[in-house]
């Protein structure tokens, strides 16, 4: 069955699926084929109870849930899975389905692609000294970075929240996107934006544990460090 007209299917799934969907008031529908299970919950902020339809699918609609980025999951009989009707992004330690509630208004907001001039988002490899590994940063350069050698740029470093890794910014947060828009309407000065990994300790210094589900369960450091904010009150974990 198809969703409700005024139900849009969710930004971030798969190409043709129609579940999850968003309603103008920002409720959201979720669908699961599950035709075994005896209990399936969407794993969303507290949590929402499914019920299986007379077409042998579990569906629930939420409340109203803000605008912005949400992650979630699956819990069928209790085994903890992504939704595999949307795309999986890294947070709270593994891969996680996930919804966007736009921003009302035509123009969507920051967040959105406008015809205004582009940057990039560059994928940088290198060794770490501190670590002993080889690491990965993404940077974002400006609209004309590359034509204008000799202009010195000031430089943000962004890191993610807990659990993300230096992906979250650019493809959760679409801080490039952001920053494009932002430098378009001078409410930014043209700047680099470096995003690495704030996961980063001298060989020996930490241990970690897995559970079953990749979530990081057990880590020992020589000083904690404080849990970062998600990308601009995007991320909302479920």
């Amino acid at each position: 069955a198809q969703p409700p007209a005024d139900c849009r299917p969710n930004a971030l799934n798969i190409p043709v699926a129609p579940y999850p969907c968003i309603f103008p008031d920002n409720r959201v529908t979720f669908r699961v084929a599950a035709p075994e299970a005896q209990k399936v919950r969407v794993r969303l902020g507290p949590g929402f109870d499914m019920n299986k339809g007379p077409d042998g699918l579990w569906y629930v609609t939420t409340p109203p849930q803000v605008v912005g980025f949400h992650y979630y999951t699956l819990a069928i009989d209790g085994a903890v899975v992504a939704d595999p009707a949307t795309r999986t992004f890294f947070g709270s330690g593994f891969d996680n389905s996930a919804i966007e509630v736009p921003e009302p208004g035509a123009d969507g907001g920051y967040s959105s692609l406008k015809e205004v001039p582009h940057g990039d988002i560059r994928q940088r490899w290198y060794f770490s000294k501190v670590t002993g590994q080889w690491r990965r940063a993404y940077v974002y350069a400006p609209p004309d970075y590359d034509a204008n050698t000799r202009t010195r740029y000031p430089v943000l470093y962004l890191l993610h929240g807990w659990g993300e890794n230096e992906q979250g910014w650019h493809v959760q947060g679409r801080v490039d996107v952001i920053t494009d828009n932002l430098i378009a309407e001078r409410q930014a000065k043209p700047m680099i934006i470096v995003m690495d990994n704030l996961n980063a300790v001298r060989p020996g210094e930490s241990a970690a544990l897995y559970g079953a589900r990749g979530s990081l369960t057990q880590a020992v450091v020589e000083a904690p460090q404080p849990a970062s904010p998600g990308p601009g009150g995007r991320a909302a974990g479920g």
